[in-house]
């Protein structure tokens, strides 16, 4: 596989499995900004990034806030 076709594939497995969402200038500008392993690193700060995130529900008390 390329490099290219590398970085395609991480971002659908990303976006598959993990439920991030880039949109199209974002991804092309990864691509060409950064190297594989540079692209890489920043796909797991996203990750990182999401599963530190709080969802509250509209309405919601204490008992409805969860930890992503």
């Amino acid at each position: 596989m390329t490099e290219k076709e590398v970085k395609l594939k991480l971002f659908e497995d990303y976006e598959r499995i993990h439920g991030l969402v880039f949109s199209k200038e974002h991804k092309q500008k990864m691509m060409d900004d950064l190297d594989l392993y540079s692209f890489i690193e920043k796909m797991n700060e996203y990750m990182a990034f999401g599963y530190q995130s709080i969802m509250v529900f509209e309405g919601a008390d204490n008992d409805n806030i969860q930890r992503i």
